[in-house]
């Protein structure tokens, strides 16, 4: 084979390569959100991702697991999951951003206890075999705990959360002037 017939085949091959990769990128379906209240999240829908990995996917994307803050917000994602745009089944498991041990949870964006007991799936938490220390919800838009390993889908919202409080953070102003202050 001469040289020109190798650069071809190579060439050819880039062609097809660049061709095929822009035809499946550009078709696949698009994994970001917008709600009417200007909220954008990401939702995964393969069931492969253990809770930590679901935390750097949502990291990576400068992201955090969806953390619930208010009822808009919950409203949000609930119009979110059960629209024809997502196309979520009634069986998909998706990830939030709580953890917790012995029943007794905490938001990770607010660190705030959860106290919405009327969105828990009937008879959870359970902590069955003493090993659910991880939240996620269905379509149904009940929480449930479950095992931190088991492999689920999950939603990550934007870090520039519209909801967030904008005093979250006072507790730790005071630490710091009072550090400053010799106390």
């Amino acid at each position: 084979m001469n040289s020109k017939n190798s650069s071809l085949i190579v060439f050819n091959m880039r062609a097809l390569l660049f061709f095929f990769t822009f035809y499946f990128v550009g078709l696949s379906e698009s994994k970001y959100f917008k709600t009417q209240n200007g909220r954008t999240f990401f939702i995964e829908k393969r069931e492969q991702y253990t809770w930590f990995d679901a935390v750097f996917e949502c990291s990576y994307r400068s992201m955090h697991l969806f953390s619930l803050e208010n009822d808009i917000q919950f409203k949000d994602l609930q119009t979110l999951l059960i629209s024809d745009d997502l196309n979520i089944g009634n069986t998909s498991i998706l990830w939030l951003g709580a953890v917790g041990v012995n029943g007794k949870f905490t938001w990770l964006n607010s660190w705030r206890p959860l106290t919405e007991f009327h969105l828990w799936k009937p008879g959870n938490p359970d902590n069955y075999r003493g090993k659910e220390n991880c939240l996620n919800i269905k379509k149904d838009m009940l929480i449930n705990d479950l095992d931190c390993e088991t492999q689920c889908g999950f939603i990550c919202e934007n870090n520039n959360n519209a909801y967030q409080n904008p005093n979250k953070y006072n507790h730790l102003k005071i630490v710091i002037q009072n550090n400053r202050n010799g106390f």
